[in-house]
């Protein structure tokens, strides 16, 4: 890894201020903010901080995670500069999500203290959107009759058409709030797992997530709950011993035949309590041989008959829309536009050219954190705050990759911001750390970064060079 400048400062405020951007997302689509004046302002605090960095001539250390960010978003950029691809207002604003994040990976410093201030931001947001969840499920009236003429026509359209249907009362979007409430707990499941010894702290964070983990249930979106378990599992297998691993497998399928059955047979019970409504559906279609799957079998059957047709560059970014048929919209809605599986949408729209220049950097960052954890499980109890951003850095970039099998959210705008706090937290966690990956990988990345850094040193050394009379 490139050590940063010595003059550089070490405050690692960039990280902190996009977490913060993230937890407020939801004012921007709630109460009529535009989101435009939040990239203004995320924009302006990265010029100031490239202008104290050419005052102090301390120029960004580029890493080989920060180049594979830098292809993830070329590649997406050089995919939505085709002529074929879809140019509306939406995929204008993903694309400036994604460079503006980007941005914030690759100029961002690392630092203790800046970490565990996002990291406290992340639990914050978790613990208030849990507390606004919670409060209208059990008092309705206050927001069907206050809080509702207080949003946005388009946030309060989207709740008066989906609360009936079973989803919870939500800030931002049902799945912007699972988002928020998964990476609290994934926060919460670091602290836990991070600590010398198991101690009141560590089993408060536990019944925080939780606490986090039922509020995710309620909010009714199956995807990201049954994404939420998967990540869970993932990490409590990753913490035990082979031994230990294979009783919990035997365990887990006993357990949940076991919970199962239990469930079909309080069913009648069950469909009492409106949080569960979704479920007990899902569990009633289930059992009559009904499809679960909202229709996403004839979406992958759509998008592997484009790939056929289109193999070499697929039919253009973000225009799967056009092969939806129209009855197809009658039955599941008229907002589906994806294929709800982010890989095979990468090959249906981008085609062999493109798709692994999009699958590779998201597999690669998350080898490195689950190297990473490997390296930290034959320290046990060393290097807490490494533990705690490794950990929550695994659980959020697992959970982004899982969803992606069966959810398109890699194309919601708020993918990005998501995916960069899980960036920053790694990249923090292995600067503190003091180590520097050693894989092919790695190395052939550095060399790249390597041959291609004189061109850039020279032209920041001179353009800082016209900055030398306000430096002390």
């Amino acid at each position: 890894m490139t050590k940063p400048n010595s003059a550089e400062p070490r405050r690692g405020w960039l990280f902190p201020i996009l977490c913060l951007f993230t937890v407020t997302f939801f004012v921007y689509r709630d109460f009529g903010i535009r989101m435009l004046y939040g990239y203004a302002v995320l924009a302006l605090v990265l010029i100031v901080h490239v202008l104290l960095r050419l005052v102090r001539n301390a120029p960004p250390a580029l890493d080989p995670l920060r180049l594979s960010f830098l292809v993830l978003c070329a590649a997406v950029a050089v995919s939505f500069l085709r002529p074929d691809s879809r140019h509306d207002a939406d995929s204008v604003s993903f694309v400036l999500s994604m460079l503006i994040c980007c941005c914030f990976v690759v100029l961002s410093n690392t630092g203790e203290r800046a970490a565990r201030a996002a990291l406290g931001l992340c639990f914050g947001g978790a613990v208030f959107l849990t507390a606004f969840v919670q409060f209208f499920e059990f008092q309705p009236w206050y927001f069907w009759n206050w809080f509702l003429m207080k949003l946005s026509p388009v946030a309060a359209d989207y709740l008066c058409t989906y609360v009936p249907r079973g989803y919870g009362f939500t800030l931002g979007g049902c799945t912007y709030t699972n988002y928020i409430l998964y990476i609290g707990l994934s926060v919460c499941c670091g602290y836990a797992a991070c600590g010398r010894k198991f101690d009141w702290k560590s089993a408060a964070a536990l019944v925080f997530a939780g606490i986090f983990l039922y509020t995710i249930l309620i909010v009714g979106r199956r995807g990201e709950l049954l994404g939420a378990v998967i990540c869970l599992v993932l990490l409590v297998l990753a913490l035990c011993g082979k031994k230990q691993r294979r009783a919990l497998i035997l365990g887990g399928i006993v357990l949940g035949a076991v919970g199962f059955t239990v469930i079909v047979a309080l069913l009648p019970w069950l469909r009492q309590f409106q949080p569960l409504i979704r479920y007990v559906m899902t569990v009633e279609q289930l059992l009559a041989g009904q499809d679960i799957t909202s229709g996403r079998m004839e979406l992958y059957a759509l998008a592997i008959d484009a790939f056929r047709e289109n193999p070499l560059f697929g039919i253009g970014w973000d225009q799967f829309h056009t092969l939806i048929p129209p009855e197809f919209l009658v039955l599941h809605g008229q907002d589906v536009e994806d294929v709800h599986c982010i890989y095979l949408q990468f090959f249906t729209e981008t085609g062999i050219t493109g798709a692994p220049f999009l699958i590779a950097p998201l597999l690669y960052g998350y080898w490195l954190v689950c190297s990473q954890f490997v390296r930290l499980k034959k320290r046990p109890g060393e290097l807490q705050t490494v533990r705690l951003l490794c950990i929550s850095s695994f659980l959020v970039q697992s959970f982004l990759l899982v969803l992606g099998i069966y959810d398109p959210n890699f194309q919601r705008v708020i993918f990005w911001c998501f995916y960069a706090l899980a960036i920053l937290m790694y990249l923090n966690a292995l600067e503190l750390e003091g180590y520097t990956p050693d894989d092919p990988v790695s190395r052939l990345l550095n060399k790249l970064i390597h041959f291609c850094a004189p061109p850039f040193v020279l032209v920041w050394n001179w353009v800082a060079g016209l900055f030398r009379p306000l430096r002390r």
